[in-house]
């Protein structure tokens, strides 16, 4: 007959050797979301033509309409912007006020919105899916912005990419 504490013991030895056989993946050490970087610049004529400058926003407020969260609030010298394209539309409207000081004036702010294809990239086992973009067009008013343009359409994850300028 086998006693309790033998049943015990097997019990325990079944579910330690169940738990070494338990397959433990790898931390994900890739990031996993992939972000746009929109440059500002400053055009500035000249006797000779246009001259173009990197530009800082004095106190820029930039956001998504009709959301009570801001990507930047009345920071100071923005002079590029990072912000994540809706992995569930195929566009994404900003606002962009670039002074802060005359938020509350109509004219002052800009809506721009990015129209874009989205694509599933697999990064690895541990990591899963991403979505990666193509940015196809660009739309925005012209109350604050000259003019934008798209400088590398491919939103992937790479780091040293500039994918739109707006020129002020």
């Amino acid at each position: 007959m086998i006693k309790p504490g033998q049943i015990l013991l097997l019990l325990l030895i079944l579910s330690l050797g169940w738990l070494a056989c338990e397959r433990e993946r790898d931390p994900c050490l890739q990031p996993r979301t992939v972000t746009t970087r929109v440059v500002f610049k400053k055009a500035i004529e000249s006797d000779t033509g246009v001259i173009v400058s990197d530009s800082a926003l004095p106190k820029a407020i930039v956001g998504v309409p009709d959301s009570p969260f801001a990507i930047a609030y009345a920071k100071k010298d923005l002079k590029e912007l990072f912000f994540v394209l809706s992995p569930h539309a195929d566009s994404t409207k900003i606002y962009i006020i670039p002074d802060s000081a005359k938020r509350f004036s109509k004219f002052n702010s800009d809506t721009i919105v990015f129209y874009y294809e989205r694509r599933l990239a697999f990064i690895s086992t541990s990591c899963g899916y991403t979505y990666h973009y193509l940015i196809t067009n660009l739309r925005h008013t012209t109350n604050e912005i000259d003019s934008a343009i798209i400088t590398g359409q491919d939103v992937n994850g790479n780091a040293n990419t500039q994918h739109v300028k707006i020129y002020y």
